[in-house]
């Protein structure tokens, strides 16, 4: 066994793309660690850290000083607030000593206000106790179970005492969670890696002839996984560290973690130390079981662009469940998703009670539970399918079904070519990655597009709708008027109410009159826009050029909106594996003997993917415009595209089909560049790494609010 296990880490170590991989995510959370920490923040850390220690030395004459500049200070403040001029008090241990006090003060009376805090906390689950009471909840339902869980974990924390100490850094370090991003990813790929690996070096057939090549060969993948999970993190939490000790130092690991803002009230007694090792143990075994997971995808898919789509699917399944807002915030799904644990601070930050078939259980231990089961049981799962399956050739010939795509006896070079490449192309795999994609289209265009319709919407459609058609000096006219007129009745508010004070003006004219005034206050904005608008017509009708009113509510919003990442991860699956499929099943050598073999092929390959693009990107603009007009319909379709601030002299529909031809381009041009890099890498998950760094790793890591690459995203460019 442990000769397996040394070659399986051997294999690993040999895959150069595998570590550099792992070393760009390593240097990438890094430079984000860098970037988190301000030189303000490394200041103030500093000096405040100075004036603890001062501090220590003669307490009374530090608090004689503070008392005396809050004095200055807030007859400056008043004297400034009155328009007088007068002296500001002079700092002397900061640049800004008001600021450096408050920090200090917020320190030295810790120990009151986190005694009030644990107060305030105890005292609200009191009064939603007796509330519960009085309507008649049961004892043992999730309500009252979880308010008593919160006064009993809250408890013995009441007698807690905090030294004068800076705790710095390490308030930094719990807050960041940027590394998830990273983790993610390498986590994935090495599942992926170290179960395809064999399947791609034509490996696997012989492995389950072998002694040892069954249950063995399983287990010290299982082994390796953990094994190079667990330094993974350790890796990822180190390099955090360093990073913030270099910038502006560690210290207070043996402090009480609630001096940590973030984890004010964390409902275990634990020091700074401990709940790094405690958060430390919570990724290990999350990043497991996902590990885990996705090995037991790649036993019983086999392929890799299959196991990289459905590991994709998994993400988004956890993404969509951490963030959708049916799922109330007590919810077993949407506390235990894979998004939310693998930040193991955040279950130690909160006491957090579970809902589990309506009975409440501590977050903590219904994480160990689910999640140990989940390591156990599908890895017990994966070395008995991985055990038990016979050899894959004869069983996959009849699994996987291709799309019948008739190829006549005489087809013309090099037509032929082509047909023969697309019916590759056309597999169960491809016909299942598009649907889903168009599923998944719809479901994200109609959560982009069917926006409640707001009285503002419905008034600006109003008005627009009425006005609809070339911009005349009438119309402009009659916009003003009504714009001028609400202005005069909110500007009549404050002559109202001194007449309604001094008796000129009768309660029920100022009743009226406050109706009114509502109801301009409402619709203010809307007619400043409407305004504008018309403003903004006038001058594109001086200059000559067409101005048109139309509602382009709908058309403003497909502007607006880019969901070009839906397809573009369709693409990249499906062409990703166009070259990589010749050299994984040993026919680039064979290619390389024919006649037709070279050039031909290779032209033949990059204008299937072409196609490929080409119909994503048609199907991705078709639907996005399908509900623009259901929705909205398709009023100003043949007005001037400049009357609505769009740079351009064609008409809205002329507009919108260029921008979608130039959308569909992109998208064939997004194909052809996963295939160029499918011919160079030769392998399918380097590809599909490459191409999720390139295309979709700014995205996710905007989502965690990492906004450093978003300006180089591909996917900007299919802004309209």
């Amino acid at each position: 066994m442990r000769k397996l296990i040394g070659y399986d880490l051997k294999k690993l170590t040999y895959q150069k793309i595998f570590l550099v991989f792992f070393a760009v995510l390593l240097v990438c959370n890094g430079i984000f660690v860098y970037r988190e920490i301000s030189e303000k923040q490394i200041t103030e850390e500093r000096e405040l850290t100075a004036f603890i220690e001062e501090y220590r030395k003669d307490p009374e004459a530090m608090e004689a000083y503070m008392a005396d500049y809050q004095a200055l200070f807030a007859l400056y403040r008043e004297a400034s607030s009155r328009g007088e001029q007068a002296e500001r008090p002079r700092d002397v241990y900061s640049s800004y000593d008001g600021a450096l006090f408050s920090e200090f003060a917020a320190l030295r009376d810790l120990n009151e206000s986190y005694d009030a805090l644990l107060k305030k906390a105890k005292k609200a689950s009191e009064g939603m106790l007796k509330e519960y009471a009085y309507l008649g909840y049961d004892e043992g339902s999730f309500e009252v179970v979880y308010q008593t869980s919160v006064l009993l974990s809250y408890g013995p924390l009441e007698g807690l005492r905090f030294p004068l100490e800076n705790l710095v850094g390490y308030d930094i370090f719990f807050e960041y969670n940027g590394f998830c991003v990273f983790l993610l990813l390498g986590v994935a790929l090495l599942g992926i890696q170290i179960v395809t690996e064999e399947r791609s070096a034509s490996m696997l057939e012989i492995l389950r002839t072998a002694k040892r090549g069954r249950y063995e060969t399983m287990v010290s993948k299982l082994v390796v996984g953990f094994t190079v999970t667990l330094f993974a993190c350790v890796l990822f939490n180190l390099s955090t560290l360093i990073v913030i000790a270099m910038r502006v130092g560690l210290h207070g690991a043996g402090l009480p973690i609630q001096m940590v803002t973030s984890m004010q009230l964390c409902p275990y007694a634990l020091t700074v130390a401990e709940g790094i090792l405690m958060s430390l143990m919570i990724q290990i075994f999350t990043s497991f079981a996902f590990l885990v997971c996705v090995m037991l995808i790649a036993v019983i898919l086999q392929h890799p662009l299959a196991v990289f789509a459905s590991v994709v699917a998994l993400i988004g399944t956890n993404f969509a469940i951490a963030n959708y807002q049916f799922l109330d915030h007590y919810s077993f799904l949407k506390n235990i998703n894979l998004f939310w644990c693998l930040d193991g601070a955040r279950i130690l930050s909160v006491y957090r009670g579970v809902k589990i078939w309506g009975r409440c259980v501590a977050m903590f231990p219904a994480w160990l539970f689910l999640y140990l089961f989940l390591s156990i049981g599908v890895g017990v799962m994966t070395i008995l399918l991985f055990a038990n399956r016979r050899g894959t050739g004869r069983r996959r010939a009849r699994r996987r079904v291709a799309l019948r795509i008739p190829v006549g006896r005489r087809i013309s070079y090099p037509f032929g070519l082509y047909r023969f490449e697309v019916k590759k192309v056309c597999t169960l795999l491809t016909a299942v990655v598009l649907l889903v994609s168009l599923a998944l289209m719809i479901r994200v265009s109609d959560g982009a597009y069917r926006k409640q319709r707001t009285y503002d919407m419905n008034l600006y459609s109003e008005y627009m709708t009425r006005l609809e058609g070339a911009w005349t000096q009438e119309k402009h006219a009659a916009v003003e008027e009504d714009y001028l007129l609400n202005l005069a009745i909110i500007g009549q508010s404050e002559r109202m109410r001194a007449g309604y004070e001094n008796g000129t003006v009768t309660r029920e004219e100022y009743n009226r009159y406050l109706a009114d005034y509502f109801d301009a206050e409402i619709r203010q904005p809307t007619l400043t826009r409407i305004y504008e608008r018309s403003l903004y017509l006038r001058e594109l009708n001086a200059a000559g050029r067409r101005a048109d009113f139309y509602d382009d509510t709908g058309w403003r919003l497909l502007s607006e909106t880019n969901l070009a990442w839906v397809m573009s991860l369709a693409t990249v699956i499906v062409c990703a594996d166009i070259f990589s499929l010749e050299y994984r099943s040993g026919f680039e050598k064979i290619r390389r003997v024919t006649k037709r073999g070279g050039r031909p092929t290779v032209i033949s390959k990059l204008a299937t993917a072409a196609s490929v693009g080409a119909v994503l990107g048609a199907l991705s603009e078709l639907c996005q415009l399908l509900f623009v007009v259901f929705l909205y319909g398709i009023s100003g379709v043949g007005c001037s595209a400049m009357s609505m601030e769009l740079a351009s002299s064609l008409s809205v529909g002329g507009y919108f089909l260029m921008m979608a031809i130039r959308n569909v381009a992109l998208y064939v041009v997004l194909a052809l560049l996963t295939a160029g890099i499918s011919r160079v890498t030769k392998r399918l998950i380097p590809t599909l790494a490459v191409m999720t760094v390139l295309v979709f790793a700014p995205m996710v890591f905007s989502y965690f609010g990492i906004t450093l690459f978003e300006p180089l995203s591909f996917l900007n460019l299919f802004a309209r």
